[in-house]
């Protein structure tokens, strides 16, 4: 996994030695304490964290059912809703 990369059809990629590279791009969230004590904050952060939830679980249904297919958008910015409409990454095969 590598941190604050972007995340597109040409970064995941698995090496020579067959090990799977995913950028994970920015990081969803970003807060402090303070953050945390105001009630509209936090409901913004919940809303942020429901949609990428909705988005991590289709792609867990998708791994069950075997199809080797992501969904995941290309770019976002911290503490934003996911833009949708990045449509489907193919994963290399284990």
């Amino acid at each position: 996994m590598e941190p604050n990369s972007e995340i597109t059809a040409e970064t995941v990629k698995k090496d020579e030695a067959g090990v799977l590279h995913i950028p994970l791009g920015d990081p969803i969230l970003s807060f402090g304490v303070d953050d945390l004590i105001d009630d509209e904050r936090v409901a913004t952060m919940r809303n942020v964290m429901r949609e990428w939830i909705e988005i991590d679980r289709q792609n867990i249904v998708n791994r069950w059912a075997k199809v080797h297919w992501i969904h995941w958008p290309g770019k976002h910015k911290t503490n934003k809703p996911p833009i949708t409409g990045g449509g489907p990454a193919e994963l290399p095969r284990p």
